[in-house]
């Protein structure tokens, strides 16, 4: 069995302006949690904006088997204290680390799925707001793997869609196929379907990280995106 430690640290530093040695890394805390991958901190709570939850996903490098996304809600409460990190849902393959969706609803998540390992290449954007996934994107036949989701109302209809780069790596491929697209909100209330999905950059788009940023010395909202699979990276 694999297992793997999760170390919590916390760095002092001692002034704004970094020169050598103001940075002190302590121990807090640790605990085991077989295949930890990403770990994420994220606001979970309705009444306390400084309470933050440490959500873990986890992936079994054997190929078909289903993953788990732990939670440690506030961590900040317990750092001192035995950790025991509860399972959010295990019924995603490969679940990569998690973004945060209050914008769309409250404490709530998506979680990206999906890599190039066998039987594990099909991924998806999971919406979660209790333990059951619900499958943001549509089913489609070719397998595109998701690491990352940002939000932007792309149709200036009033409600948040969901921005993000995929990719699909074909064994006997010479080239990974990568892709910026986004999902149209339905404007319903609650969340319990695929989105409708739309192409924004049909190829060599980004694979993993997609962010949106004001340039402040042309106050231009820009869409900035980094790309791995091809070993090039991009900003539009």
């Amino acid at each position: 069995m694999h297992v793997c430690w999760l170390l919590l640290f916390v760095g002092f530093l001692s002034c704004l302006v970094f020169t050598k040695g103001d940075i002190q890394v302590v121990l807090l805390n640790k605990f085991k949690l077989r295949y930890a991958g990403f770990s994420t901190l994220v606001n979970m709570s309705e009444s306390n904006s400084s309470s933050w939850s440490l959500v873990i996903s986890c992936f079994d490098p054997i190929p078909e088997t289903i993953d788990d996304v732990f939670i440690v809600p506030d961590i900040g409460s317990i750092l001192t204290e035995s950790i025991t990190p509860k399972t959010l849902t295990n019924k995603i393959i490969w679940p990569n680390g998690v973004v945060s969706a209050n914008i769309l609803a409250k404490n709530s998540l998506i979680v990206p799925s999906g890599f190039l390992v066998p039987g594990k290449t099909k991924g998806n954007l999971y919406f979660l707001n209790g333990t059951t996934p619900i499958s943001l994107v549509p089913q489609e036949d070719t397998h595109w793997f998701y690491h990352d989701a940002d939000f932007k109302d792309v149709n200036m209809d009033g409600f948040m869609d969901v921005v993000a780069g995929r990719a699909n790596v074909p064994v006997k491929a010479e080239r990974a196929q990568t892709q910026l697209i986004w999902l149209k909100n339905p404007g319903k209330q609650e969340i319990t379907s695929p989105w409708e999905l739309h192409i924004l950059k049909e190829t060599d788009g980004p694979d993993i990280d997609v962010q949106f940023a004001r340039i402040d010395n042309t106050q231009v909202r820009e869409k900035i995106y980094s790309i791995y699979v091809n070993s090039v990276g991009s900003i539009c």
